[in-house]
């Protein structure tokens, strides 16, 4: 079996499964989360000048978030610094014609460690976040002596499992969130857990796999689709 189970929400997977088809890899998708705007504080979107960076957490945050503050300013704040988690983020803020600084190794430890956000005491930052999920990087800026407000412009919600997921094609499976693994975890049974291969985009994902028994866990160099493949072909 070669096939790859793909479970990011809808219309995510488009090109990772062009990617893979022109590998002659077969794929299925099971979209475990879904994800959806949120109504946003028009008080930090008309403060926006007043920011020193802005921080995106993830893909779907460029996505809602800038389709959010756009309404408001047309043209960006000149003196603000743009910063994403990852390279897959940053990506995503390029089609909008901004450069942000990355870390190479995507995740919030990577992203902490950038030499712009070591000394940055008195500044102003935005994260633009989904709902909820980690601390680290707001406890860890304010540490360093910044005020962090967050922009919160979506939520992951799971996707029912109400049935157990059909594996018998696939040897590999792809699951980019804590959210979306735990989702994976109750489809699944334990002999199933342990013989497939787990794409996972960071150590923490990985981590968490690992404490529910996933025995072949690979992380790839982060969430941009490319990662994804390379990921995928390496353990096929």
């Amino acid at each position: 079996m070669t096939g790859v189970l793909l479970t990011r929400p809808v219309g995510t997977d488009t090109r990772l499964t062009e990617l893979l088809g022109a590998e002659g890899i077969d794929c299925v998708e099971c979209p475990l989360l879904k994800i959806e705007p949120l109504p946003v504080s028009t008080g930090l979107i008309t403060d926006l000048d007043q920011f020193d960076a802005l921080i995106f957490i993830s893909v779907n945050a460029v996505k809602y978030g800038l389709t959010a503050l756009e309404q408001y300013w047309p043209q960006w704040p000149t003196a603000l610094n743009w910063f994403a988690v990852g390279q897959a983020t940053a990506g995503a803020l390029a089609e909008w014609n901004l450069k942000a600084d990355y870390p190479e190794v995507a995740g919030s430890e990577g992203l902490l460690a950038l030499a712009p956000l070591l000394e940055i005491s008195g500044k102003r930052l935005l994260v633009i976040r989904g709902r909820g999920g980690r601390e680290l990087i707001k406890e860890t800026l304010e540490s360093r002596g910044a005020l962090v407000e967050y922009l919160e412009v979506y939520e992951r919600t799971p996707v029912d499992v109400d049935q157990q997921i059909d594996v018998t094609a696939v040897s590999v499976v792809v699951c980019t969130s804590v959210e979306g693994l735990e989702q994976l975890i109750k489809g699944l049974d334990r002999r199933e857990v342990v013989k497939l291969s787990l794409i996972v985009p960071s150590r923490r994902v990985a981590q968490v796999a690992e404490q529910f028994g996933f025995a072949r866990v690979k992380q790839a160099a982060g969430a941009s689709d490319e990662a994804m493949l390379n990921a995928i072909l390496d353990v096929l």
